[in-house]
């Protein structure tokens, strides 16, 4: 099955309370302007803003909002929805007989498949399709050469880890230049390029920008969540989840080996949900992309090396 999103007449928007920053005109104007046509006003739901809602609010909400969709004759709900209202729905739909395409925004960890498992029917969500925030989990033995490299063989650990924050203050001291002042400190972020996801190729990072270096038409104050790949939900696939390796019946299938886009650079031709052909939902060999050239590592532990900064190369 191959389409665009945004271009099913019928569609309706799901939400809950407005979160903070969230703009629903905005959101509705670029819809529009894309093709896309609202079958029903945004509907909300009673939520307590938390990522898994409240399942007794959710219990007495769903049967509502199905029947409105329902009767509306929305053939594509958008989901920006806690995970027990999304649930709940999904649920209630199967009793009515309700079969809509469940459009996924990545709100609230609804792409995880970890939590997708527990919390959808299964039954609807073998209709689910949309964008991802996250990428496909790489494997201990994909992401070993990264440490491996630099540890050796045997010695290094199966993930690196990011300290976000503390990256982000390093970078900041770093782009500031001689004179470190709050002014000059955001001088420096939003100057560096992006980097990540979209930005570098990756399919297994996402991309890190300030200011407009993500792409947008307007300054960008978080440095993630600018780029998404396209994705959709297999119900019967048996393997593990994105964002953490924990096995089960249901996944995630990225679209064309797990490429990410930024607002500028989604192409206009449909893409295939629903086929396994380039598809990917776990790299359990590292991504060409990822494999760069090898250098030597002089000074490393895996050279005999003592690994210090100042002995590395």
């Amino acid at each position: 099955m191959g389409r665009r999103l945004g271009t099913e007449v019928g569609e309706a928007f799901l939400r809950g309370r407005v979160p903070a920053g969230f703009d629903i005109a905005t959101f509705t104007k670029a819809f529009t302007k894309f093709g896309g046509k609202l079958a029903t006003p945004p509907l909300e739901f009673p939520s307590n803003g938390s990522t898994y809602g409240d399942m007794a609010l959710a219990q007495q909400a769903a049967p509502g909002l199905i029947t409105k969709l329902k009767t509306a004759g929305v053939t594509s709900v958008i989901m920006f929805t806690d995970l027990a209202t999304g649930g709940q729905m999904t649920k209630v739909a199967t009793q009515q007989e309700y079969s809509p395409e469940w459009v996924l925004t990545s709100y609230q960890y609804e792409d995880v498949a970890l939590l997708a498992r527990n919390y959808y029917d299964q039954t609807q969500f073998a209709h689910a399709f949309g964008l991802s925030v996250l990428y496909p989990l790489t494997t201990a033995a994909a992401a070993a050469p990264l440490n491996t490299w630099y540890w050796g063989a045997g010695r290094a650990t199966s993930q690196v880890v990011i300290q976000n924050k503390l990256t982000w203050l390093a970078n900041g001291i770093q782009y500031a230049g001689p004179t470190l002042t709050p002014a000059n400190f955001q001088k420096g972020l939003f100057a560096a390029p992006a980097r990540g996801g979209a930005a570098s190729d990756s399919p297994v990072t996402i991309q890190n920008g300030y200011g407009k270096t993500n792409g947008l038409s307007y300054p960008s104050y978080f440095n993630t969540g600018a780029d998404f790949a396209p994705i959709w939900w297999d119900s019967e696939t048996t393997g593990s989840s994105n964002a953490v390796d924990v096995k089960g019946k249901g996944v995630v299938w990225y679209v064309n080996d797990g490429k990410r886009y930024i607002a500028s650079t989604w192409p206009t031709k449909t893409f295939n949900f629903f086929d396994k052909t380039g598809a990917v939902y776990v790299f359990d060999t590292p991504p060409p992309s990822q494999l760069g050239t090898p250098v030597p590592c002089t000074g490393c532990p895996s050279t005999g090396g003592p690994g210090t900064p100042s002995a590395v190369t």
